[in-house]
């Protein structure tokens, strides 16, 4: 609670008066979805960055997003993480069609090709920029999404044990009030019962928070 306290700004001291509920009482009520727009990474603060500094450059970032950034659903495998840039993005038709209209007169033909590889260089480094910052957004998204259909998963088959452990549990309590096991044997079993509460708890609370990792990776846009 104190570290609460510090987090959220409030005095230490204070938490006491600071409202608390159970863990198993508490669930996320909106459905998580199974794939999301690739979209949805262009309201993400990294790369509105990028994007300004390919206008800054006089680029219009409406064809970038067009050439080198196609539409498509991230579903949440781990097999995309593995894509490395290059293979995926392709900035030559839009490098092309900004060239296209260069002209060179007899005179200063020399200079202005010096000019012109110039400007490509500065044009080529802003693309791979845009192109990584994009990549790797993609990649946090879809790893955010491996992550939680993981937790969930890990979560159901705790569950799934601990359903177990309070039932033995219970028969452990009839036998113990009985006199039929001894008490090392008693605290044996509760002691297992309690090591399984502890996993369900940290993998429910553990899903949850990967619920915000997912919320920061799309820029709040879920």
């Amino acid at each position: 609670m104190m570290q609460l306290a510090v987090l959220t700004g409030n005095s230490a001291s204070n938490t006491a008066d600071m409202a608390v509920g159970a863990l198993e009482d508490f669930e996320y009520s909106s459905k998580i979805p199974d794939e999301i727009s690739s979209d949805v990474i262009f309201s993400r603060p990294d790369v509105k960055m990028a994007e300004t500094n390919l206008e800054k450059a006089k680029i219009d970032v409406r064809v970038a997003k067009k050439e080198f950034f196609p539409r498509f659903n991230i579903v949440g495998v781990w097999a995309f993480n593995t894509i490395a840039p290059g293979t995926f993005f392709s900035w030559e038709s839009s490098l092309a069609a900004i060239l296209a209209g260069a002209t060179q007169d007899i005179f200063k033909g020399g200079m202005k090709v010096a000019n012109l590889k110039i400007q490509k260089a500065k044009y080529e480094e802003l693309f791979e920029e845009y192109n990584q910052t994009n990549l790797e957004a993609v990649k946090e998204v879809n790893t955010a999404l491996c992550i939680i259909k993981h937790d969930k998963q890990i979560e159901d088959n705790t569950k799934a044990e601990l359903n177990y452990e309070n039932k033995n549990f219970d028969s452990v309590q009839k036998k113990f009030n009985q006199g039929i096991i001894s008490e090392p044997e008693y605290l044996s079993e509760k002691n297992k019962f309690i090591n399984s509460k502890n996993a369900y708890t940290q993998a429910k609370t553990q899903r949850i928070v990967n619920y915000f990792t997912l919320y920061k990776a799309v820029g709040g846009q879920l």
